[in-house]
């Protein structure tokens, strides 16, 4: 911005988030010690996700191959029965509690979608493993769902910081300056909250901004990919974002061309370790497929469902087709590659969840990277419709989709405090 406004609003702004991310950590910490319980007490995939990777010290690759509760077996034991009343597990979270069979140490996992295999990459278990040597070394459940659920929060205002401080401050014109102050508080309290209530799809989304950061600001494309590959490594979903990998290639070779040889040995490292990275993700993702392609359809947006002209459907289209028409009318190529990719899994993946709309965050940004100027706030502006679209088309288990359920849940812990 030239003169670059005040900006009262975005001070104030700036100084209550550190209030509201003190207010989060010290829920979570509060409402111990029965963490899943924070909210509604429906999420399980926190204390899922650190068992999974003990599971998987245990058998193997077997946790991507078999269902869980084929060498996790959910007896009722009296030891099992003694863990479920010593950590008050409500009766219908109960059935997840198993013991793995020919386990020496008899240890007592709880493990959610036990009827088939784990269908997270590896890089979950990895990411997980700090929680699992915590509670295998003796840190009780309820503790353990309180450090995962805790370092969620922590990845969640990391991530927010980043945006706040890319977007916000870096902000080129009073247009993008005013619009991201409008937009990026909702985008926030949605990471926020989908961080306290259990769910560590933000740490893909940062490993996701970040590897746009480093292709547009940087420039560094070997690093942008090996950072893609990280967050396809922490997450499938990260496939949604699947052309980004053939625009981090093509502005590469755009760039280093003439010299290719010299540079590729520059970027030796981080190509090879992109290229394992993506190979282990791969593995295990169709070691998974046949139980994915499994999974119920449970929303209108998919292929075989989708209605033109009825239905919450017809504002995502509409919306979509706007976008597309604006990202070639102002010749943001890479926004209309990353557009098309994530419609395309938006209409192939059987089952989408509440949370998963916190992967459409990193499309937003794009046209700021490729317009600076004031002609990209449109497409901006078109991208939140599409985004509120999907919303409101997908996620309707929710009285009104995700948004409204996640700031309802926040003044939920505001009313728990009282």
């Amino acid at each position: 911005m030239n003169s670059k406004p005040k900006g009262e609003l975005a001070r104030f702004l700036s100084q209550f988030f550190p209030s509201v991310c003190i207010f989060l950590v010290a829920s979570v910490i509060k409402f111990s010690p029965t963490p899943y319980r924070i909210i509604d007490g429906w999420a399980t995939d926190h204390f899922s996700h650190y068992m999974s990777a003990i599971a998987l010290t245990k058998v193997g690759f077997d946790i991507y191959k078999k269902p869980v509760n084929t060498y996790c077996k959910p007896e009722k034991t009296k030891a099992i029965a003694e863990w479920l009343e010593r950590y008050d597990m409500p009766d219908y979270h109960s059935w997840m509690a198993c013991q793995i069979t020919g386990d020496p140490s008899q240890t007592i996992l709880a493990i959610n979608w036990s009827g088939i295999p784990r269908f997270y990459p590896m890089g979950n278990e990895v990411y997980h493993i700090p929680d699992a040597l915590l509670y295998l070394n003796g840190l009780p459940f309820n503790k353990t769902n309180t450090f995962t659920t805790l370092k969620y929060l922590f990845v969640g205002i990391l991530l927010s910081i980043l945006i706040w401080h890319l977007f916000v401050v870096h902000a080129k014109t009073r247009h993008w300056y005013y619009i991201f102050l409008a937009v990026i508080p909702i985008i926030l309290i949605n990471i926020l909250m989908w961080s306290v209530i259990g769910f560590y799809d933000p740490v893909a989304v940062l490993l996701l901004v970040l590897a746009f950061y480093f292709l547009f600001e940087k420039e560094q494309h070997a690093k942008a990919l090996f950072i893609w590959s990280l967050a396809f490594f922490v997450h499938y979903r990260s496939l949604w974002y699947f052309t980004l990998p053939m625009i981090i290639v093509l502005s590469w070779i755009k760039k280093h061309g003439k010299h290719p040889k010299k540079q590729l040995r520059k970027d030796k490292y981080w190509l090879s370790a992109s290229a394992i990275l993506t190979s282990l993700s791969v593995y295990t993702f169709f070691l998974s497929f046949p139980y994915i392609r499994q999974m119920p359809i449970n929303h209108e947006l998919y292929w075989n469902k989708f209605s033109f002209f009825k239905g919450p459907t017809k504002f995502v289209l509409l919306a979509y087709v706007v976008s597309l028409g604006l990202s070639i009318r102002l010749r943001c190529w890479k926004t209309l590659a990353v557009l098309s990719s994530v419609s395309f899994f938006l209409v192939v993946t059987r089952e989408l969840r509440s949370w998963h709309e916190v992967f459409i965050i990193p499309l937003l940004f794009i046209p700021f990277w490729e317009s600076p100027r004031n002609r990209g706030v449109p497409l901006f502006i078109c991208l939140c419709v599409f985004w509120l679209a999907v919303d409101n088309a997908v996620f309707k288990k929710f009285a009104n989709g995700s948004f409204y359920y996640t700031m309802s849940s926040f003044f939920d812990l505001i009313t728990g405090w009282l």
